[in-house]
């Protein structure tokens, strides 16, 4: 994903969306389909969202139930728990129920006749009003009343409660007290705080304290929790695990989704892919990187993404990819990346069309910070990890590398990449391996001659027209030199531009 640069655009807190990653095309339609319903019913979206912000609290007070040493929080969360859980599924069924006729997802489908089930037993009804009546009385208990016993000292000897009360005592500074007390009768209003004047209870204290009134409390609101066990059984018998277990669909759905729904905001071109069940295929129409084009959107509204075609055919799987610098090499490779892991998560993906199949795997091998090769160099480092790399590879992978090899001298580095790209040709993979060695993209007649070879090798050529660059693919053999003399009029080091130069200096 950051190797892509689409960790920002897919992202979700707390999970990683490769795992959702799926070489099962069965698995991939079912997903498109739900993620269509989602993206075209923006009332489901908004549902899933809220639903999946209450699913996550269902599931942080499972956890604080299973603490142990809560004590009557034990029966607050549990009782707290079951109240979200109601409140989640009336949620989506009242939202179903305004959209069930627009549904055409089966998974969509499903979850709706899952709540429709649950919503409407027996055991939901009664469960529903048990928890009503036991929320209204453990919660109008707002504070106690305590009894304690004098001695002829007035030195406590005997304390308990006395009472529980639906109202909140008060307190106040003596004078309001007294002003109180003249007024009227209130059993509410506190005489004194319980404290002795000038006397700091020590911590074994007030633990000792704490620890008795709460035993005291809970013999008291046993007496509301008694239907408790009932009320959760009933709870658990309903069969909240589907739910919970949802949870991360959810997660992923409104993570998606989110940054799709963007995209089209934006009337950026997405499309759901033909699936190829038997070939290697991946043949795009309009295919650009969803992260760069968004924001390219965002900062200027009227600013024309580009859109390039690219395919993968019986004349080239491999592609030698050659261009000026900061010609747009990077993106490419980058959105073929991207089309490929967002079509594998069963997303619709950044083209206006596309035929493709799946891949086993999708290695990338792009340039690193220096901190990264110390001890070995930079080339020693690239080296070891694009050995790694390779060794993993096999005929169903897509193998993306940018600028390798770049860590020693061009002479050196064709030689080496002409051998990576005659392995990887054996292999039978497919590939794209972006470079500025204009002398590798001559050889690719060489490499296809080898008697081994499975994927033929060709090449695309990234545009220029005079200085500019167009940042338009083409499938070509190269002109390194071309390339390099507008680049170098570009920059003012071509003969005449440095002529013209020193001749205004000279004029100084």
């Amino acid at each position: 994903m950051k190797s892509l640069d689409l960790s920002l655009f897919l992202y979700a807190r707390d999970m990683d969306i490769c795992d959702y990653l799926t070489t099962d095309t069965e698995v991939i339609r079912y997903r498109q389909q739900t993620v269509k319903d989602v993206l075209e019913i923006p009332e489901l979206g908004t549902l899933f969202e809220e639903c999946a912000e209450k699913l996550e609290n269902v599931t942080e007070l499972a956890k604080m139930r299973s603490d142990k040493s809560a004590g009557n929080e034990i029966n607050l969360y549990s009782i707290k728990e079951a109240e979200i859980f109601i409140d989640f599924i009336s949620t989506l069924y009242d939202g179903f129920s305004r959209i069930k006729n627009k549904l055409s997802a089966p998974a969509v489908k499903a979850f709706c006749d899952l709540v429709t089930g649950t919503y409407e037993s027996e055991r939901f009804t009664a469960l529903k009003k048990g928890i009503e009546e036991l929320t209204v009385s453990t919660r109008s208990i707002k504070s106690i009343t305590l009894g304690i016993n004098l001695d002829a000292r007035m030195q406590p000897y005997e304390s308990g409660i006395v009472a529980v009360n639906e109202k909140f005592f008060h307190s106040g500074d003596i004078v309001s007290r007294f002003m109180r007390m003249e007024s009227k009768k209130d059993d509410m209003l506190t005489l004194a705080p319980l404290s002795a004047a000038g006397y700091t209870y020590s911590g074994a204290e007030k633990g000792a304290l704490d620890f008795a009134l709460v035993g005291a409390l809970s013999k008291i609101v046993a007496g509301s929790f008694k239907n408790w066990r009932d009320m959760m059984h009933k709870y658990f018998q309903l069969g909240t695990s589907p739910y919970l277990l949802l949870l991360p669909e959810l997660k992923f759905l409104k993570s998606v989704t989110r940054s799709l729904r963007e995209m089209k905001r934006l009337r950026l071109p997405l499309c759901y892919p033909e699936i190829c069940e038997v070939e290697a295929c991946f043949e795009a129409r309009g295919l650009y990187h969803p992260a760069i084009a968004k924001s390219v959107k965002e900062s200027s509204p009227s600013a024309q993404v580009v859109l390039n075609d690219i395919t993968f055919d019986k004349e080239g799987m491999i592609y030698v990819l050659t261009g000026p610098n900061r010609g747009g090499k990077s993106v490419l490779l980058c959105a073929v990346g991207a089309a490929q892991l967002m079509f594998q998560l069963g997303l619709p993906v950044p083209a206006e069309s596309m035929r493709i199949s799946p891949v086993d795997g999708i290695f990338t091998h792009l340039p690193r910070d220096a901190g990264s090769s110390v001890g070995k160099g930079r080339f020693g480092e690239e080296c070891d990890r694009l050995q790694a790399l390779l060794g993993r590879v096999d005929k169903n992978s897509l193998v993306l590398m940018d600028e390798s090899l770049s860590g020693t001298n061009s002479y050196e580095a064709a030689v080496i990449a002409e051998e990576v790209i005659i392995a990887m040709s054996v292999i039978g993979c497919r590939g794209i391996f972006a470079t500025h060695l204009f002398e590798l993209a001559k050889e690719v007649h060489k490499i296809n001659a080898h008697p081994d070879s499975v994927s033929k090798v060709d090449n695309l050529v990234m545009g220029i027209e005079g200085s500019e660059r167009t940042f338009k693919v083409e499938r070509k053999e190269p002109d390194g030199k071309s390339y390099a003399r507008d680049i170098a009029d570009k920059y003012g080091l071509s003969v005449q531009k440095i002529l013209e130069l020193k001749k205004e200096q000279d004029n100084v």
